[in-house]
């Protein structure tokens, strides 16, 4: 039926099978990088504002007592 030999149409297979892989993983490595560098400006303010405040509210406790 065809004229391509049983090996070679495996090796094509396994090699596009690994490049679609490779390209996949470096599209996720993408998107979670990108995906961190907007989150972590935003998770910074969060919790220097926890601490802040947990900060504040000591500070007023021990000008209370």
């Amino acid at each position: 039926m065809f004229d391509i030999p049983v090996g070679a149409l495996e090796a094509t297979v396994a090699k596009q099978a690994l490049e679609a892989v490779q390209t996949g993983l470096t599209d996720v490595a993408s998107n979670v990088g990108s995906s961190i560098v907007a989150i972590v400006p935003i998770a910074l303010g969060v919790v220097g504002a926890v601490i802040a405040v947990t900060f504040g509210i000591k500070f007023f406790r021990k000008l209370v007592k």
